[in-house]
């Protein structure tokens, strides 16, 4: 399913901000100014939700798809139209903005511990329909999944915490790439690897 993609594609963009002006500073000597942190960090999280929750009740809830996916639609629609207004208005509601780095504030902050509570939630209810399958296959893509909703949680709360120890940013940057890599293995792994990894000859 194509949301799967886009929704693992768009829940990175928490991060392009401060990998995007790292690269353009070091090839350009272009300094991000606040509105390009913003545009770049926070103005597509809501289509990785969105997609995510299309995905997940087509896939494991298609019963609840219009009673849940619609709120999800207006809150979505919500925080872009305010989140466009503080842009303009007052950006710092959404994040200030460091070396290389944004702190997400109140407006921010609230809304990625939403999107990422509700990936959890739904990721963590997801994986254990998959664990329960009598087929290994999708027993281990299952355990993939949880392991990538994990890794994606915790380090996505960290890094939105404003840490600065370079530990602790080394740590947080590992879990997140860790978590892609769950991902890729959850959704799209090979017959071939599974079997690998299984065990099966």
């Amino acid at each position: 399913m194509i949301t799967v993609g886009l929704a693992l594609i768009f829940l990175s963009s928490a991060w392009w901000g401060s990998a995007l002006s790292f690269l353009a500073y070091i090839f350009f000597r272009y300094e991000f100014s606040q509105i390009d942190f913003l545009i770049f960090g926070d103005a597509f999280i809501f289509i990785a939700l969105l997609c995510w929750m299309y995905s997940f009740l087509k896939l494991a809830y298609p019963n609840w798809f219009k009673k849940v996916f619609s709120p999800y639609i207006i809150i979505c629609g919500l925080y872009e139209t305010f989140f466009i207004y503080f842009m303009f208005t007052d950006p710092d509601q959404i994040a200030t903005i460091g070396n290389f780095n944004s702190e997400h504030q109140w407006f921010g902050l609230s809304f990625l511990i939403f999107s990422i509570g509700t990936i959890l939630i739904t990721g963590i209810l997801f994986a254990r329909e998959s664990i329960k399958s009598d087929i290994p296959k999708i027993q281990l893509k299952g355990k993939f999944i949880l392991a990538g909703m994990l890794s994606l949680a915790i380090g996505g709360i960290f890094d939105a915490g404003g840490f600065t120890n370079p530990i602790i940013l080394i740590i947080i940057r590992i879990l997140l790439i860790s978590s892609a890599i769950e991902y890729y293995l959850g959704f799209l792994m090979s017959d071939r690897m599974a079997k690998i990894l299984i065990g099966d000859k």
